[in-house]
């Protein structure tokens, strides 16, 4: 079995190359199923809370055009504080509060504020350990170069969470169950630095050796299923076969993770993400006057928040309801404005940057495997380019939620495989991957450690590179052959290149037994050999091939199943 040889001899080395790293992808693995993916982001950390009606204030709250004093203004953003309805207001140079009942503006938020904020907002029991206005962001929220406050809490987790300092917002929520996931993302995609690179090289080489690794495990899986007939099966034999085939179903995954995470590396991130096929919002009056928001506070709807909105120069407002649902309302007109088949084929065309020919523009209303992610309702819009681009917006606003390729279909293929969501493609903590995970987990682990048992120091012995040593074999029918080989060969290796092939399932890993062979003097007794033959046959000097090194002139008898041809002996001779 010359291929089972060869896929035995590779599997080693490649586990002894990428082996750590393939230990360290299952450990992290298992975390990101295991521990949910909302709790990683922090979403326990803070309350759930029902948004303030604004109608209720629509005849306290004033409009923005009464309040003269703030000048002319980029954006506006009515929201509630608490209890209380406030204007967002963004000027060239700052941003403003602004109380929607009084007018007055309020005052810039300082540590007091945000400890209210924070208070409120936590869900734990824990009390407040510090909080710091930052001059930046920390390297856990991206490193950007803004100011931010930062809420320290002192439960065991050192739960924290970040405040914008001109709106006071909740920006981000972090914990240390976060900052185990992000230290093992950094060891799972190997990108030490910025912990976000998928595309290097060190990635790849790494992806493809453990891509050949689990394949030659497979392989040698194979081996092991054939002529491996039982003629009185028991409860044990039958184990075994369960086993096996436990083995290789997990084995078939591990391949899919490896090959899936290879081509992941491969991608481009760009190209998946699509972002760069759309073009930036045209904000033609980025100083446009104040804008009377009573338009919508009239309608006598229950209203979450107000924001004014540019859609291609046109002057709008987005509303949201209490139930998610927006819509837009014209502020020259004061109408409510709808995103038409027509009106979303001419944002489609402004907003995209490639080839602008549409082939279809289709409403959808259900989920799909593609707008998944996406709110609905919402207009897809196919374009004829190379790579089959959909843009997607929303139905409700004219926003532009992101373009779909044929490079992020085929790496949704493979993420759907590598999460084992064969359905969504979106959990990533579904109770199957979980358990897989789990299972090989427990095969990697084991796999490292036999990597120790499957060397011995005369794989390593280089130094002997250019000491040779004189085999000399011979078969029942006299015929013999002389093999100059390399010190510390091994003998199973050096008959099978050779030509001498010895019956062998396991391909040299001592398992099987069947690789006899007589050495005529004194010969090393393995653990394999002692537990594979009899006190008869060691006496006789009957050994495992695979087994033997050759470190001195040797000869060997081999079994009379096995002919030397004239061939093979002028090869072996010359």
């Amino acid at each position: 079995m010359k291929l089972a040889f060869y896929l035995r001899k590779y599997h080693k080395w490649l586990a002894l190359i990428v082996g750590i790293q393939a230990l360290i992808w299952c450990a992290s693995g298992v975390y990101m199923t295991v521990v949910h993916i909302d709790i990683v982001r922090g979403e326990h950390l803070v309350k759930s809370s029902k948004p303030l009606d604004l109608s209720k204030f629509k005849n306290q709250i004033k409009d923005l055009p009464e309040l003269t004093d703030i000048g002319r203004v980029n954006s506006a953003y009515l929201t509630a504080d608490g209890e209380q309805p406030v204007y967002i207001v963004e000027t060239r140079n700052e941003t403003k509060r602004i109380d929607a009942i009084t007018g007055s503006i309020l005052p810039a938020i300082d540590e007091a504020f945000i400890r209210k904020l924070a208070t409120q907002s936590y869900a734990g029991d824990a009390n407040i350990e510090a909080i710091k206005l930052l001059d930046e962001y920390p390297r856990e929220l991206g490193g950007r170069n803004s100011p931010i406050w930062q809420v320290q809490f002192d439960d065991w987790l050192e739960s924290t969470l970040y405040f914008l300092p001109d709106t006071g917002q909740l920006r981000s929520k972090r914990s240390d169950l976060w900052r185990v996931f992000d230290f093992l993302w950094m060891l799972h995609i190997m990108d030490y630095e910025t912990r976000e690179e998928v595309n290097h090289n060190l990635l790849r080489i790494a992806a493809s050796i453990g891509l050949l690794l689990s394949l030659t495990g497979i392989g040698m899986l194979f081996y092991s299923f054939k002529h491996n007939q039982i003629r009185q099966p028991n409860i044990t034999s039958k184990l075994k076969i369960v086993h096996k085939w436990t083995g290789l179903i997990l084995g078939i995954q591990l391949v899919i993770w490896m090959a899936s995470g290879l081509m992941f590396s491969l991608l481009s991130q760009k190209e998946v993400s699509g972002r760069y096929l759309i073009n930036s919002a045209q904000n033609y009056d980025l100083n446009f006057s104040l804008v009377s928001f009573k338009a919508a506070l009239n309608e006598g709807k229950e209203i979450s928040s107000i924001k004014s909105y540019q859609l291609d120069g046109q002057k709008l407002l987005v509303v949201e309801g209490l139930d998610g649902g927006r819509r837009i309302i014209d502020v020259e007109t004061s109408s409510t404005q709808q995103i038409t088949e027509e009106r979303a084929r001419q944002i489609a065309v402004s907003r995209f940057s490639g080839d602008k020919k549409i082939d279809s523009l289709t409403l959808e209303t259900k989920k799909t495997t593609e707008n998944r992610k996406f709110k609905l309702p919402l207009w897809r819009v196919d374009f004829s380019d190379e790579q089959n681009s959909s843009l997607y917006l929303s139905a409700e606003t004219g926003e532009v939620f992101g373009v779909k390729t044929d490079t992020w279909r085929l790496f949704d293929i493979f993420w759907m495989l590598h999460i084992m969501d064969y359905s969504e493609r979106n959990d990533m903590n579904n109770a199957l991957v979980i358990f897989v995970s789990l299972s090989i987990l427990f095969m990697a682990s084991a796999g490292f450690i036999l990597i120790f048992y499957a060397f011995s120091s005369k794989d390593f012995a280089w130094f002997s590179l250019n000491k040779k040593v004189l085999l000399t074999a011979q078969d029942s029918s006299g015929n013999q052959i002389e093999i100059k080989t390399t010190k510390n060969a091994n003998l199973y290796q050096v008959l099978l290149e050779k030509q001498v092939e010895l019956h062998s399932i396991c391909g040299g890993g001592g398992t099987c037994g069947r690789c006899r062979i007589k050495i005529n003097g004194s010969a090393h007794l393995s653990n394999a050999e002692k537990n594979k033959l009899t006190e008869e046959e060691i006496h006789q000097g009957i050994r495992l091939a695979c087994q033997q090194t050759i470190s001195r002139p040797v000869e060997v008898e081999i079994p009379d199943y096995v002919e030397i041809s004239k061939s093979v002996q002028v090869k072996a001779i010359i």
